[in-house]
């Protein structure tokens, strides 16, 4: 209970900050429309070539790109605009007073700062995985569940992922660079995997599992993956959650205060 009201607290704060500039809405809603359309464009374009992209028709694609979609602005809803400031803090000394709450500083520092502007991007994300189900005929209960925890799976990947890369700013500090790379590894996650090569697809399985992200995801959403799938994805994100909490605790250990 006291995480869910430190949780609402900082949920309120963001809103009041970014009530304060409501054209951002305005121009992030054009951003994502012409991003999305793009996007969009050139998967029709490589479907009109072959009926499909190596073996997903276009409801699936539908569905791949409303997974993208609905990932990559829970990143900019939340892991970015939080897991940003670490860096910050760290440079400027503000880290110990951080280090002095009494509250887990993984939770704080993962989940400090909203960008509430990023959730039209999420609905609209939504909305496509329920267009590519329609399509596809698998609106049934028992398949949205199965959606939904498959996709559970990924944004908790997602966020390990990039609360790993963050957290190296314990000793590097300044890890834009890091992020930007990590960002542009995870934009091959719009696509199908199956359309890289063989050594490519054992990268983004399992050194960089973006496949767990958003084609398992989008393949159970129109029943080409099952049960077995998702069970994977859920085994791979709990291991890598676990390993992020320890890589957090041995960062905050090996901390040198800004004031020592």
């Amino acid at each position: 209970m006291r995480s869910a009201r430190l949780l609402g607290c900082f949920i309120t704060n963001s809103v009041q900050q970014d009530m304060a500039y409501r054209t951002g809405f305005i121009v992030n809603m054009v951003s994502t429309l012409v991003a999305l359309g793009a996007n969009f464009l050139v998967l029709q374009a490589l479907l009109s070539r072959g009926g499909d992209i190596a073996g997903w028709d276009q409801h699936a694609v539908t569905a791949l790109l409303g997974v993208f979609t609905l990932c990559d602005a829970t990143v900019g809803l939340v892991f970015r605009p939080s897991l940003r400031k670490i860096a910050e803090y760290i440079e400027l000394g503000s880290m110990d007073y951080m280090l002095l709450k009494p509250v887990n500083l993984q939770f704080t520092m993962s989940l400090r700062a909203w960008s509430v502007w990023q959730l039209p991007n999420f609905c609209i994300g939504a909305a496509l995985i329920g267009i590519g189900m329609a399509g596809a005929g698998t609106l049934s209960s028992e398949r949205i569940a199965m959606a939904i925890l498959a996709l559970a799976a990924g944004i908790t990947i997602l966020y390990t992922l990039w609360a790993m890369v963050t957290v190296s700013a314990f000793w590097f500090v300044r890890i834009s660079n890091a992020q930007m790379i990590l960002y542009a590894l995870m934009s091959a996650a719009r696509y199908p995997a199956t359309i890289y090569p063989a050594g490519l697809r054992l990268f983004f399985t399992f050194a960089l599992p973006i496949v767990f992200i958003t084609n398992i995801p989008a393949a159970t959403a129109v029943a080409k993956a099952n049960w077995e799938n998702v069970a994977l994805g859920w085994l791979i994100a709990a291991l890598l959650f676990a390993l992020s909490m320890l890589i957090w605790r041995h960062a905050v250990r090996h901390y040198t205060s800004a004031s020592s």
